[in-house]
């Protein structure tokens, strides 16, 4: 039987009055707060559905090389990996006309939208996917020092929030993957030229717009599927997950896009159960 590690949904609208423009249409009535999504009840397939766009594809890695972009070098406390990006004209950053909602578009131009699906998109494979936590989830050291890098991304008034939700080992908290039902049991592969991620599709689905204690926000919503090289029992097999990743942000504040909001869903096939593969 294939065990489904599924994760928590968490929606951060405690002291933001964050409203569900990310998973509604504008004016409805915003969930409670770290409202829980339904586990699924079906097994994910490491094949998605045919998305609306062109997918973001990796080849199947060696420990040399990877179809993906890569970022660069970089070490989460158990090992250095080759942390992968999103290319500039990857499908995934391009606005789809019909996912944009009317309060989006009411609230901020073409361009903006498209700057904020860049930034949110290039956050998601970076960061969401990709960052220093998922292998290493509660390592102190670890934690303090993706903060450091990341914490200039966020709305100034949520830094506090989000440092606790950061710092927290609750998986109702998922501001970016973070692999704690692993616990032991296996790690992510390692070395100079082996990323962590395999193969990525990113697939934006709807941008709608609101406004958040007086400031215009924009959410943007992806369905995101991937494969992580996992290292089971010394051989490198997949880790397959399937996500819904909803992230809100402004560019108020500061003039450049930060996050002020986030939604996720993991549903994740553990290495080993290769059952259903």
């Amino acid at each position: 039987m294939v065990n489904i590690a599924a994760h928590k949904s968490g929606l951060r609208v405690a002291a933001l009055g964050l409203t569900a423009i990310v998973l509604a249409a504008s004016g409805c009535a915003a969930p409670t707060a770290r409202e829980e999504k339904p586990r699924s009840s079906s097994t994910p397939s490491s094949t998605p559905e045919t998305p609306k766009t062109t997918p973001t594809t990796g080849q199947p890695v060696s420990s040399s090389n990877t179809a993906l972009p890569i970022k660069g070098l970089t070490n989460d406390g158990k090992g250095e990996y080759l942390q992968t990006t999103i290319s500039a004209d990857d499908p995934a950053m391009k606005v789809i006309p019909e996912t944009v909602d009317p309060s989006a578009s009411e609230r901020f131009t073409a361009d903006e939208i498209q700057d904020a699906q860049r930034f949110i998109a290039t956050f998601i494979a970076e960061e969401t996917i990709d960052s220093i936590l998922n292998a290493n989830p509660t390592d102190r050291t670890t934690i303090d020092a993706w903060w450091s890098r990341n914490k200039d991304k966020v709305e100034p008034s949520n830094l506090d929030e989000f440092y606790a939700d950061v710092h927290s080992a609750d998986e109702n908290k998922p501001l970016v993957m973070r692999g704690f039902f692993r616990d032991g049991k296996y790690d992510l592969m390692y070395g100079a030229s082996q990323p962590h991620v395999i193969d990525r599709t990113l697939t934006p689905t709807s941008v709608k717009g609101g406004e958040v204690n007086g400031l215009k926000v924009v959410g943007i919503n992806f369905d995101a599927s991937y494969n992580l090289a996992a290292n089971h029992n010394g051989e490198q097999v997949p880790e397959t997950t399937t996500a819904t990743i909803s992230y809100t942000v402004t560019n108020e504040v500061t003039g450049h896009w930060q996050i002020t909001g986030y939604y996720s869903h993991f549903n994740t096939i553990p290495a080993g159960d290769i059952g259903s593969r």
